[in-house]
């Protein structure tokens, strides 16, 4: 009789590294907050909390690659995507857009890019899921390569990098994004262990988000509307400026953990971040109907008010959705733990048997 292990204690520094970001994201996606600052908006914010999320898993090593891998992410990654843009869909055509029509839907779940889901669903932010399912196969597929063959393709994806810009086109699981970010994800990888430094990507992330918000110009990741190679000096500055701030709050995580409510929020910040815009969207559109929406004091106190209620509602909503009879349903760990998947599994291992044995 094998003794249980014990569960692995959580990183409770990890944690309120999500909590502040994903704190930051609602913060950026509130509209009466971008119209109180414009480092909300353009040059500053916008250029380092998604992104952050995204270079996280870099802290970790990449999965292996195989199909089993890539068959449990998509279970994880687009399970809670389909729920969450169906919830998208008929909130966007009760409210907002009443003459939405069915049709645009499949693209958005396919593509899961900017210009698919704003056609589709609505609420674009959804952008996140696919694009993070595709950076871990393309981490994988990457990692597994040796040789030239290896060399080759880190060379492509930093040229990539470089010539990037609005594609016009969208493809299968929305990699753009990922492909985007996999070089400065590999220099987080090798520059956060380096623990000393983190006073020096304060610094260099304060100076950066400066130049950037005094420029007025900020890489939109999701849609990326990013610099070219024509623009060499702003791609680096944002790509340095990613790369210091996410830095920087992966350092102080632990300093960030004594802020009351980060570390539960982090726990489960998945939901809060496919959640919280629902919430601000409602109060947006409540308060935008009253005369007193216009003034900069009453937007001050929405911003106060509505983006912790939205990640306490998010939470609220986590905890509900951890149900056991719940949870499988929406958000899934692997092709065994959704109930769709786990027994199409059982079934076919039952009958494999029955295939060899002679009648």
């Amino acid at each position: 009789m094998t003794t249980p292990t014990a569960p692995r204690p959580r990183d409770v520094g990890n944690d309120a590294t999500k909590g502040f970001l994903v704190a930051l994201v609602a913060l950026g996606h509130f509209v009466p907050a971008q119209s109180l600052s414009p480092w909300l908006s353009s040059g500053g914010l916008y250029d380092f909390h998604v992104i952050g999320f995204l270079l996280l898993p870099f802290l970790r090593p990449a999965a292996p690659f195989g199909v089993r891998v890539f068959a449990d992410r998509a279970v994880r990654y687009f399970v809670p995507f389909l729920v969450f843009a169906l919830l998208s869909f008929l909130a966007w055509k009760l409210t907002v857009n009443p003459a939405a029509v069915w049709r645009a839907l499949p693209a958005a779940l396919l593509y899961g890019d900017v210009l698919s889901l704003g056609d589709g669903v609505g609420f674009t932010f959804l952008w996140f899921l696919p694009a993070l399912f595709s950076l871990t196969w393309l981490r994988s597929a990457i990692a597994v390569c040796r040789g030239f063959l290896h060399t080759a393709l880190v060379l492509a994806v930093l040229l990539a990098h470089g010539l990037m810009t609005w594609p016009g086109f969208p493809l299968p699981f929305n990699p753009l994004p990922a492909l985007f970010v996999l070089p400065i994800g590999w220099a987080l990888t090798r520059l956060a262990p380096l623990r000393r430094g983190h006073i020096l990507w304060l610094v260099l992330s304060v100076i950066c988000g400066i130049v950037a918000a005094r420029l007025h110009h900020h890489i939109n990741i999701g849609a990326l509307a990013v610099s070219t190679w024509r623009q060499p000096g702003l791609l680096l500055l944002h790509d340095v400026y990613a790369l210091a701030a996410t830095l920087t709050v992966i350092h102080f995580g632990d300093q960030l953990a004594r802020i009351p409510g980060l570390v539960p929020i982090g726990r489960y910040s998945l939901v809060v971040y496919l959640s919280h815009q629902f919430v601000l969207k409602a109060v947006e559109i409540g308060a935008s109907r009253h005369q007193w929406y216009t003034s900069p004091g009453a937007k001050l106190v929405l911003v106060v008010v509505a983006v912790p209620g939205s990640l306490a509602l998010g939470w609220l909503l986590a905890r509900l959705l951890e149900r056991p009879a719940i949870r499988p349903w929406i958000l899934p760990q692997s092709l065994r733990d959704w109930p769709v998947s786990a027994r199409l599994l059982r079934l076919s291992q039952a009958e494999t048997p029955r295939s060899g044995t002679p009648a």
